[in-house]
């Protein structure tokens, strides 16, 4: 027969244990979301809320190439193509199509308005000022052509890709582990749980 001492530590023990295990997928949950932070910045922001280029060299003579990132389905991106001529008109190309021509502001500039629509595992589709096109996952190329201030012509190639998450692989792999070591803690957890009631059954037989 089980007295009353016997019973009290057995539910402080079964207190502890449903403690450890609450204490354990709060500290793996709070891990997780803060990994978000950590891994899913990609690209650099811009004053405007825009993703930037991360980096931008010059390849050869009055050639710049800006690399922008992955985007996500759904993002809406304004690229800008800096150093043509004011009022310069300038040819767009995706992936080498013409796709039209824009005329670059009085800074120079010429913005363009790029839409996510979608993402599949093999590419996927944006709108490019208004206008559907198919792209694949790396390396696209939206490249802006037209006069430099000096009269000589400026090619700046914007490279993108698509993701279908903003964590990427960094995020997915850190929710694996964390969520891996949540799985193993509250299998162990489960099983002392199982030993404990077994041994107590085996006293009390």
């Amino acid at each position: 027969m089980q007295t009353p001492l016997k019973s009290g530590i057995v539910v402080v023990m079964k207190i502890r244990l449903i403690r450890s295990a609450v204490f354990t997928i709060l500290a793996i949950a709070f891990l997780s979301i803060g990994s978000k932070n950590v891994f899913a910045a990609t690209t650099t922001t811009t004053s405007s809320g825009y993703p930037g280029p991360t980096t931008s060299t010059t390849p050869g003579p009055n050639t710049v190439i800006n690399q922008e990132g992955n985007f996500t389905s759904g993002k809406v991106i304004n690229i800008q193509s800096s150093g043509f001529a004011p009022g310069a008109t300038v040819t767009i190309t995706l992936n080498g199509v013409n796709i039209g021509t824009a005329v670059a502001d009085s800074t120079g500039t010429v913005t363009d308005t790029v839409t996510v629509d979608t993402v599949t595992s093999t590419g996927g589709t944006v709108s490019i000022n208004g206008t559907t096109y198919t792209v694949s996952l790396t390396n696209n190329n939206l490249t802006v052509v037209g006069s430099a201030p000096n009269s000589t012509q400026l090619t700046v190639e914007n490279i993108f890709g698509l993701t279908s998450s903003s964590g990427g692989l960094a995020f997915t792999g850190i929710n694996i582990l964390r969520w891996g070591i949540v799985i193993f803690a509250l299998l162990v957890i489960g099983g002392g749980l199982i030993m404990f009631e077994r041994r107590r059954s085996s006293r009390n037989a």
